[in-house]
């Protein structure tokens, strides 16, 4: 899959560009969401020094630099999504083949192994499940990864997203209030064959096949997001209620959102900077204690279609950054 990393030039700020996504928020947003006070969101950094700059991400999107980057010595490539686990108390992400851990109190990052088996040679989306389920998943393809040592499997069921027409899953993340994967097909739609339509979806870890490619009504969120922006909505992370956390980030322009998933509403939260100095962003996990409780309807996947709200607001999010980059652009 091609990872573009276009980096925006050193030290520029984001005091214009700024104000405008800040004002986006009331134009798609409702009430301004908090992350719970023992949740804490990362993010891992694209920096010109590192690749593996640990950041602690606001409920506003401000970041706050965590230690020094180290376990990296490459610079201008982004990890793309990172994941939480419970069970050892440690982060986990890929890189160029290889599987890492990371300590949050000091934001080093240690090789655990090369990845083996299907995913060998390959930098995938790592998710992590409440008793440390663990998958990943690049292109179409969706694995077990063994976060011990590096070993992957496919699913049996991938084939059904790459023949389906599914070919570039990017943001995946685990919702541990009800117990289901998510991930956003983030392709161009005019491309596929046949087209497909860029949604958010709930993913069956059972088989590794994508709701919605098998024609079943359970097609996640019902929207087209702009073929220009739908792969800049870069990672995806579920706090302890059940509030996803959404990094829309161009190369130029990043911008922080939550989503409920209970009703739909995306709320713009405000621009992810350090200081007001544009980083590149395409990694975050999310640590809580311990895992929230399952929803009364566990793991039923009947309120799936809730998800078709946030797919309409996301539509005009789109929409409205793409004015925005247009207008930058012509500053």
């Amino acid at each position: 899959m091609n990872r573009s990393t276009l980096r925006s030039i050193a030290g520029a700020t984001l005091a214009l560009s700024g104000a405008a996504l800040l004002g986006l928020g009331a134009t798609v947003a409702h009430a301004a969401a908090t992350l719970p006070a023992d949740n804490n969101l990362y993010a891992i950094g694209c920096a010109d020094t590192n690749d593996f700059q640990l950041y602690e991400v606001s409920s506003t999107g401000e970041l706050t630099a965590i230690g020094d980057g180290s376990g990296s010595d490459d610079f201008y490539d982004c990890v793309p999504q990172a994941a939480w686990d419970w069970s050892t108390g440690l982060a986990y992400f890929s890189w160029d083949g290889d599987l890492y851990s990371m300590d949050v109190a000091t934001g080093d990052s240690t090789l655990v192994a090369a990845l083996t088996g299907d995913f060998a040679e390959t930098t995938v989306n790592i998710a992590i499940g409440r008793n440390g389920e663990s998958y990943a998943i690049d292109d179409c393809k969706i694995a077990t990864i063994n976060l011990t040592n590096g070993a992957t499997q496919y699913l049996s069921g991938y084939e059904t997203n790459c023949d389906g027409g599914f070919y570039y899953f990017d943001p995946f993340a685990y919702n541990a209030t009800n117990d289901t994967y998510y991930t956003i097909n983030v392709d161009n739609t005019e491309d596929d064959t046949p087209p497909i339509d860029n949604m958010i979806y709930p993913v069956n870890t059972s088989t590794g096949v994508v709701f919605g490619t098998t024609g079943s009504v359970l097609t996640g969120a019902n929207f087209t997001l702009d073929d220009d922006l739908i792969d800049s909505y870069r990672t995806m992370s579920f706090d302890s209620n059940g509030v996803g956390w959404l990094i829309w980030d161009n190369g130029t322009l990043g911008a922080l959102y939550s989503v409920d998933v209970a009703t739909g509403n995306l709320t713009s939260e405000g621009v992810v900077a350090d200081g007001g100095t544009y980083k590149q962003i395409q990694s975050t996990f999310l640590k809580s204690p311990t895992p929230p409780a399952l929803a009364d309807t566990g793991i039923d996947t009947s309120g799936l279609g809730t998800l078709a709200g946030f797919g309409a607001v996301l539509m005009v999010g789109s929409a409205l950054l793409f004015a925005l980059r247009r207008r930058a652009l012509n500053v």
